[in-house]
């Protein structure tokens, strides 16, 4: 009876997981994502702020904002990760706490934690249904090699991922993250989302770019 249980849950959490692939494109067009780069508006109390992501499959991370003419990013590459805010009055690059690196660096997966997570070490598992904001969702953890989780909230209807939240340290204490997506959108043949929101606050996005071109040069850390 136990593996009778055991497979039902099996087949259960491959039908979300393929329902989510293909409603996101499939899994042969989302493989070919190399490079993806969002402009968005960050609203900040009010004002609407341009920032700009790049994101390099399984190479790294790059955050781009102009607040009062001065310039911020923030970068993570398969090795570390820095911040450099001169907004907040930092005068050079610092360097992000590990955890914070560790969390940011599975977004460089483009393809996601669902194509192929048995070969990338990943554990999932189907925790039933909860809902979020009144949309009934799927629950999935997953657990990465290094231990750490996160939860994928999948709308029932759509099969698209509408929350993701996961737990980190920073500075020695446990941060709980959620991050919500929503306003999805086909853009040459992939369904992304327009709208998103989590620790920056909410953000709208007014275009991406599929597989242009970006440098390793990008994606380096300074350390001035």
């Amino acid at each position: 009876m136990a593996v009778a249980a055991f497979q039902i849950n099996a087949q259960t959490l491959d039908e979300v997981l393929n329902k989510n692939i293909e409603a996101r494109g499939g899994k042969e067009a989302i493989s070919k994502i190399k490079t993806l780069v969002a402009e968005c508006d960050v609203d900040a109390g009010g004002q609407k702020l341009p920032l700009k992501l790049y994101t390099a499959n399984n190479r790294g991370f790059r955050m781009e904002m102009t607040i009062m003419g001065m310039d911020n990013h923030m970068v993570v590459n398969t090795k570390e990760g820095a911040s450099y805010f001169p907004v907040q009055g930092q005068k050079a690059p610092e360097a992000m706490p590990a955890d914070m690196v560790a969390s940011m660096q599975s977004s460089f997966d483009l393809a996601g934690e669902f194509i192929g997570w048995r070969e990338k070490g990943l554990n999932l598992e189907l925790q039933g249904e909860e809902e979020v904001e009144g949309t009934m969702c799927f629950k999935i953890l997953c657990v990465y090699p290094n231990k750490k989780e996160k939860r994928f909230f999948i709308d029932k209807e759509s099969y698209q991922i509408i929350r993701e939240n996961e737990k980190f340290e920073v500075n020695g204490k446990e941060m709980d993250a959620n991050q919500d997506f929503g306003n999805f959108k086909n853009v040459d043949g992939y369904t992304l989302p327009f709208s998103m929101s989590g620790q920056m606050g909410a953000m709208k996005v007014s275009k991406y770019t599929i597989n242009s071109e970006l440098k390793d040069a990008l994606f380096e850390v300074s350390k001035k």
